[in-house]
């Protein structure tokens, strides 16, 4: 009786052995996800204004550029217009055509300006993301993310402010860059949509619409 009752404890001692030798791993830490704000950084780092300037400077000479493609495109349909006899019956006609192929060439012109405006903006985010990279995945990676993703994209619904590192970054950039403002640039909407992908904003170049010029379609 004895002897089964030993038996029985030493296989039961050899089974629970055996469970604990396949138990899974305990799980992976689920927390490999960080973000960070990259519209505050940059105003608190001072840069701000020059993404500003860079953007609005590259609109002023796009903008200058359809100005004088505008004037030649009307001196051009003006030309024309003239050489059509006044006592042509079809006169009315024929510059209207003119007219609207002058329309077609500045749309074009236009939507042209546009696409190189906004490639012009994605280059200067381009920049900063750059810029800041190094120092995002150093930081993170010293708490164990894997990944960082920018909380102003609209990938990010929601998560904890434990996954912000964004004082974190911010403390990194001035400590590797000492000439980083102290203070932070004033938060303007009109600031931080420069760093957001953004629709073309240029306004049609505006002319008088008379005799062999064509009138603006909005």
């Amino acid at each position: 009786m004895n002897k089964n009752l030993i038996l029985s404890l030493a296989i039961a001692s050899l089974s629970f052995t055996g469970c604990q030798g396949q138990m899974p791993p305990p799980p992976a830490p689920t927390n490999i996800v960080a973000v960070f704000d990259i519209n505050r950084i940059t105003e608190e780092a001072g840069l701000m204004s020059a993404v500003q300037e860079k953007a609005k400077t590259k609109q002023e000479e796009l903008v200058q550029e359809l100005t004088k493609y505008k004037a030649s495109l009307l001196e051009e349909l003006k030309q024309q217009v003239e050489k059509i006899d006044s006592l042509d019956g079809s006169r009315d006609q024929k510059v209207a055509e003119l007219q609207r192929a002058v329309e077609i060439q500045l749309i074009k012109a236009q939507r042209q300006a546009d696409v190189a405006l906004n490639t012009h903006r994605a280059g200067v985010i381009g920049e900063l993301r750059d810029l800041f990279k190094p120092i995002a995945r150093e930081v993170a990676r010293a708490k164990g993310f894997k990944i960082v993703l920018l909380k102003n994209d609209a990938v990010v619904f929601d998560f904890v402010d434990e996954l912000d590192l964004t004082d974190e970054i911010m403390a990194s950039y001035r400590a590797k860059h000492p000439e980083a403002a102290q203070k932070p640039e004033s938060a303007t909407q009109e600031k931080a949509e420069v760093l957001a992908p953004k629709e073309p904003d240029f306004a049609p170049v505006q002319g008088k619409a008379n005799d062999g010029e064509p009138a603006p379609k909005n």
